[in-house]
């Protein structure tokens, strides 16, 4: 028999921290969950923060997501990519289930264009 498609969620804006898609990623581990934002810094970190004590400093995100010293083990449901809100064209249609974004739209330079 066919392996079954997980549920897939995008969460969109997900920031350094990789929220609230890391926290769905280890509350739902069969379903397939990929972060975006559109800061490669905040991308490149958020396997940092996938492990990581939720109340750490994200000031240094650039040193913490280049840093051998952190732990950097994201999820296994969990994939990212560095993609701007307002388009998502690098998406096919019908790619996610689910569509979940914290702060994204208030800190959107261009709302009504996020909210198309």
């Amino acid at each position: 028999s066919a392996a079954a498609i997980p549920f897939r969620v995008l969460d969109l804006a997900c920031g350094p921290r990789g929220e609230p898609g890391t926290t769905i990623a280890h509350a739902l581990p069969l379903a397939a969950i990929h972060c975006t934002d559109s800061c490669s810094l905040a991308v490149a970190a958020v396997p940092v923060f996938a492990n990581a004590d939720v109340d750490a400093p994200i000031e240094n995100m650039n040193i913490l997501a280049h840093d051998n010293n952190h732990t950097r083990i994201p999820p296994a449901n969990l994939t990212k990519s560095v993609t701007d809100l307002t388009d998502l064209s690098s998406f096919d249609s019908n790619t996610f289930d689910a569509i979940i974004c914290c702060y994204g739209y208030a800190l959107s330079v261009d709302i009504s264009r996020a909210l198309a």
